[in-house]
């Protein structure tokens, strides 16, 4: 395991599994890591810049397991997970900011097929923002979506995860759902975190 106050170096090392950055730029492109073949849990902390960019289309990450990036600024931030096919765990941490905002497409997680755990939070994301982006996540067990701006639950937002057994939908500004909608959606949920309490920053 190696924590480091990344400064863009190239870094390599053939046995490291776990990575830990802290990153002091604007943008990250995860080529200045090659030579690191064993790497399976890549984990990114962004503070006091406002981040734009994200880049870890290499095919050096395919093995990659898990995933966690934690920004404290962002404005209209897109990630591409389309090379990190082995991925099981994602984890996108923001804090509730009015800069701060994440762009979501249907294509952005289509590739993600052995993911298991997901956790958007912080994120500011509303139905419109997450419409149709679970639906290639067939493996989907856990869905943390807490502290956002989800107001509904529906079929059309929710659509895919027929596999779910674990919905954190927390902090979220959810009016008037009926419990059998729960049911209709999420068929196998077994789980279902509702309080009202934000999460702290």
């Amino acid at each position: 395991i190696l924590k480091i106050d990344f400064i863009g170096e190239q870094f390599k090392h053939p046995n490291l599994k776990v990575l830990d950055l802290q990153i002091n730029d604007i943008q990250f492109d995860a080529n200045v890591l090659p030579g690191l073949p064993s790497l399976r849990h890549l984990r990114l902390e962004i503070k006091d810049k406002i981040f734009n960019e994200i880049n870890l289309d290499h095919e050096f990450l395919s093995n990659l397991e898990s995933v966690s990036i934690e920004f404290s600024k962002f404005k209209n931030i897109f990630v591409d997970f389309s090379r990190l096919v082995n991925l099981k765990y994602l984890e996108l941490i923001g804090t509730k900011r009015s800069e701060n905002k994440i762009s979501l497409i249907p294509e952005m997680f289509a590739s993600l097929k052995s993911l298991e755990e997901m956790h958007l939070y912080n994120l500011q994301l509303s139905n419109s923002d997450i419409e149709g982006v679970f639906t290639d996540l067939k493996q989907l067990r856990v869905l943390d979506l807490s502290n956002n701006e989800i107001d509904n639950i529906n079929v059309e937002t929710f659509k895919g995860l027929d596999n779910l057994t674990k919905l954190d939908i927390s902090g979220n500004q959810l009016e008037n759902v009926s419990a059998h909608v729960f049911v209709k959606v999420f068929p196998k949920l077994d789980e279902l975190v509702l309080s009202s309490g934000d999460r702290s920053e």
